[in-house]
Protein backbone atom coordinates (compact mmCIF):
# COMPACT_ATOMS: atom_id res chain seq x y z
CA UNK A 1 0.00 0.00 0.00
CA UNK A 2 2.71 2.49 0.47
CA UNK A 3 4.46 1.82 -2.54
CA UNK A 4 1.37 2.32 -4.49
CA UNK A 5 1.05 5.46 -2.60
CA UNK A 6 4.44 6.56 -3.59
CA UNK A 7 3.94 5.57 -7.01
CA UNK A 8 0.90 7.18 -7.49
CA UNK A 9 2.16 11.00 -5.64
CA UNK A 10 5.62 10.52 -8.11
CA UNK A 11 3.10 9.92 -10.82
CA UNK A 12 1.16 12.70 -9.84
CA UNK A 13 4.11 14.70 -9.34
CA UNK A 14 5.91 14.27 -13.35
CA UNK A 15 2.45 15.09 -14.61
CA UNK A 16 1.86 18.60 -13.14
CA UNK A 17 5.92 19.28 -13.88
CA UNK A 18 4.96 18.09 -17.63
CA UNK A 19 2.21 20.36 -17.83
CA UNK A 20 4.07 23.10 -16.62
CA UNK A 21 6.96 22.41 -19.19
CA UNK A 22 4.17 22.32 -21.78
CA UNK A 23 2.79 25.87 -21.00
CA UNK A 24 6.34 27.16 -20.57
CA UNK A 25 7.43 25.44 -24.49
CA UNK A 26 4.46 27.19 -26.01
CA UNK A 27 4.44 30.56 -24.88
CA UNK A 28 8.19 30.42 -25.80
CA UNK A 29 7.32 28.93 -29.35
CA UNK A 30 4.76 32.03 -29.17
CA UNK A 31 7.40 34.90 -28.44
CA UNK A 32 9.75 33.02 -31.61
CA UNK A 33 7.12 33.41 -33.40
CA UNK A 34 5.99 36.94 -32.70
CA UNK A 35 9.93 37.96 -33.22
CA UNK A 36 9.81 36.05 -36.47
CA UNK A 37 7.05 37.78 -37.59
CA UNK A 38 8.52 41.34 -36.42
CA UNK A 39 11.69 40.84 -38.29
CA UNK A 40 10.50 39.89 -41.20
CA UNK A 41 8.08 42.56 -41.36
CA UNK A 42 10.79 44.74 -40.90
CA UNK A 43 12.75 43.28 -43.52
CA UNK A 44 9.94 43.68 -46.14
CA UNK A 45 9.47 47.37 -45.04
CA UNK A 46 12.62 49.08 -46.34
CA UNK A 47 11.52 51.97 -48.87
CA UNK A 48 13.09 54.71 -50.63
CA UNK A 49 11.86 58.44 -50.60
CA UNK A 50 11.43 60.51 -53.85
CA UNK A 51 14.42 62.88 -54.46
CA UNK A 52 12.49 66.52 -52.95
CA UNK A 53 14.71 68.71 -54.89
CA UNK A 54 11.52 70.42 -56.57
CA UNK A 55 9.55 70.75 -52.69
CA UNK A 56 12.63 71.52 -50.32
CA UNK A 57 13.72 74.40 -50.04
CA UNK A 58 16.57 74.12 -49.00
CA UNK A 59 18.02 71.50 -51.42
CA UNK A 60 20.75 73.55 -52.88
CA UNK A 61 21.78 75.08 -49.91
CA UNK A 62 25.29 74.37 -49.30
CA UNK A 63 24.93 75.01 -45.37
CA UNK A 64 22.21 72.35 -45.30
CA UNK A 65 23.77 69.94 -47.52
CA UNK A 66 27.31 69.78 -45.67
CA UNK A 67 25.35 68.90 -43.08
CA UNK A 68 23.49 66.57 -43.96
CA UNK A 69 26.41 65.02 -45.99
CA UNK A 70 28.22 65.12 -42.42
CA UNK A 71 25.37 63.22 -40.75
CA UNK A 72 25.37 60.56 -43.02
CA UNK A 73 29.35 60.33 -43.27
CA UNK A 74 29.59 59.92 -39.68
CA UNK A 75 27.01 57.10 -39.77
CA UNK A 76 29.18 54.89 -42.53
CA UNK A 77 31.82 55.89 -40.75
CA UNK A 78 31.13 53.62 -38.04
CA UNK A 79 29.06 50.87 -39.85
CA UNK A 80 31.77 50.20 -42.95
CA UNK A 81 29.58 47.85 -43.94
CA UNK A 82 30.55 49.14 -47.48
CA UNK A 83 33.93 48.98 -47.59
CA UNK A 84 33.93 46.98 -50.67
CA UNK A 85 32.42 48.65 -53.02
CA UNK A 86 32.75 51.60 -54.45
CA UNK A 87 35.93 54.12 -53.98
CA UNK A 88 33.80 56.28 -52.54
CA UNK A 89 33.55 54.47 -49.29
CA UNK A 90 37.33 53.71 -48.92
CA UNK A 91 37.75 57.51 -49.94
CA UNK A 92 35.59 58.31 -46.85
CA UNK A 93 37.51 55.87 -44.86
CA UNK A 94 40.17 56.97 -45.25
CA UNK A 95 39.96 61.39 -45.25
CA UNK A 96 38.20 60.29 -41.80
CA UNK A 97 41.06 58.07 -40.66
CA UNK A 98 43.90 60.79 -41.17
CA UNK A 99 42.32 63.31 -39.42
CA UNK A 100 43.67 63.97 -35.70
CA UNK A 101 40.33 63.03 -33.85
CA UNK A 102 39.38 60.22 -36.13
CA UNK A 103 35.85 61.47 -36.50
CA UNK A 104 33.80 63.17 -39.59
CA UNK A 105 33.66 66.66 -38.10
CA UNK A 106 37.56 66.92 -38.66
CA UNK A 107 36.80 66.37 -42.36
CA UNK A 108 37.56 69.72 -44.44
CA UNK A 109 34.34 70.08 -46.79
CA UNK A 110 36.83 70.95 -49.55
CA UNK A 111 37.77 66.91 -49.61
CA UNK A 112 34.22 65.50 -50.19
CA UNK A 113 34.53 65.52 -53.89
CA UNK A 114 36.91 62.52 -53.46
CA UNK A 115 33.78 60.58 -51.93
CA UNK A 116 31.12 62.29 -54.40
CA UNK A 117 33.21 61.75 -58.02
CA UNK A 118 33.92 58.15 -57.03
CA UNK A 119 30.20 57.32 -56.58
CA UNK A 120 29.10 54.86 -59.70
CA UNK A 121 25.74 55.56 -58.49
CA UNK A 122 25.37 51.56 -58.88
CA UNK A 123 22.84 51.78 -55.63
CA UNK A 124 24.29 48.39 -54.47
CA UNK A 125 25.25 50.79 -50.64
CA UNK A 126 21.65 51.41 -50.52
CA UNK A 127 19.33 47.85 -52.48
CA UNK A 128 21.74 45.37 -50.50
CA UNK A 129 24.46 46.86 -48.13
CA UNK A 130 23.02 49.70 -45.55
CA UNK A 131 20.93 48.44 -43.04
CA UNK A 132 19.98 52.35 -42.05
CA UNK A 133 17.57 52.72 -45.18
CA UNK A 134 14.03 54.07 -44.70
CA UNK A 135 11.98 53.10 -42.02
CA UNK A 136 15.25 52.71 -40.06
CA UNK A 137 14.99 55.80 -37.56
CA UNK A 138 18.94 57.02 -39.45
CA UNK A 139 16.97 57.47 -42.75
CA UNK A 140 20.06 56.73 -44.85
CA UNK A 141 20.38 57.03 -48.79
CA UNK A 142 23.97 57.39 -49.76
CA UNK A 143 23.10 57.37 -53.60
CA UNK A 144 20.83 60.15 -53.43
CA UNK A 145 23.26 62.11 -51.29
CA UNK A 146 25.80 61.93 -54.01
CA UNK A 147 23.27 63.11 -56.67
CA UNK A 148 22.49 65.89 -54.49
CA UNK A 149 25.93 66.81 -54.38
CA UNK A 150 26.04 66.49 -57.81
CA UNK A 151 23.02 68.87 -58.58
CA UNK A 152 24.47 71.57 -56.76
CA UNK A 153 27.52 71.01 -58.21
CA UNK A 154 26.18 71.19 -62.05
CA UNK A 155 23.80 74.27 -60.74
CA UNK A 156 27.06 75.89 -59.87
CA UNK A 157 28.80 75.70 -62.86
CA UNK A 158 25.63 76.97 -64.95
CA UNK A 159 25.56 79.90 -62.50
CA UNK A 160 29.47 80.72 -62.56
CA UNK A 161 30.01 79.87 -58.75
CA UNK A 162 33.08 78.33 -56.73
CA UNK A 163 33.01 75.00 -57.21
CA UNK A 164 34.21 73.91 -53.61
CA UNK A 165 31.55 72.62 -51.06
CA UNK A 166 32.66 74.62 -47.78
CA UNK A 167 29.94 76.50 -46.55
CA UNK A 168 29.21 79.80 -47.01
CA UNK A 169 29.61 82.26 -43.92
CA UNK A 170 25.63 82.89 -42.98
CA UNK A 171 25.79 86.37 -44.30
CA UNK A 172 26.50 85.44 -47.64
CA UNK A 173 24.86 82.51 -47.89
CA UNK A 174 22.78 81.77 -50.97
CA UNK A 175 19.23 81.69 -51.18
CA UNK A 176 17.82 78.03 -52.83
CA UNK A 177 17.08 78.54 -56.10
CA UNK A 178 13.40 77.81 -57.24
CA UNK A 179 12.10 74.93 -58.89
CA UNK A 180 11.23 76.93 -62.12
CA UNK A 181 14.81 77.73 -62.74
CA UNK A 182 15.38 74.32 -63.63
CA UNK A 183 14.42 73.06 -67.20
CA UNK A 184 14.15 69.44 -67.97
CA UNK A 185 17.30 67.57 -68.60
CA UNK A 186 18.77 65.84 -71.84
CA UNK A 187 18.30 62.23 -72.34
CA UNK A 188 22.27 61.95 -71.90
CA UNK A 189 22.44 64.27 -68.72
CA UNK A 190 24.72 62.24 -66.41
CA UNK A 191 22.26 63.23 -63.06
CA UNK A 192 18.84 61.98 -64.55
CA UNK A 193 18.82 58.67 -62.37
CA UNK A 194 15.68 56.80 -62.14
CA UNK A 195 15.58 53.47 -59.84
CA UNK A 196 13.45 50.53 -61.53
CA UNK A 197 13.43 48.62 -58.23
CA UNK A 198 11.86 46.80 -55.29
CA UNK A 199 11.37 50.13 -53.76
CA UNK A 200 8.94 53.28 -54.42
CA UNK A 201 10.46 54.64 -57.81
CA UNK A 202 12.46 58.01 -57.19
CA UNK A 203 13.16 60.56 -59.74
CA UNK A 204 15.89 62.94 -59.95
CA UNK A 205 16.50 65.59 -62.88
CA UNK A 206 18.38 68.51 -63.04
CA UNK A 207 19.23 71.10 -65.08
CA UNK A 208 20.65 70.78 -68.33
CA UNK A 209 23.36 73.29 -70.23
CA UNK A 210 21.18 75.67 -71.93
Amino acid sequence: WLLLRLSMSLCSLFVRRAVVLSTQMRAFAAQASSAESESAARAAAPFRRAIDWQTNPKYFDDRDLDKETRRVFDICHGCRRCYNLCDSFPNLFNLVDKTPSGEVYDVASKDFPKVVDDCTLCDLCFQIKCPYTPPHEFDLDFPHLMLRHRAVQLRKAKSGAPAPLDPPPADTASQPAAASELSSPSPSSPLTHTHDTPYTQATISTASSS
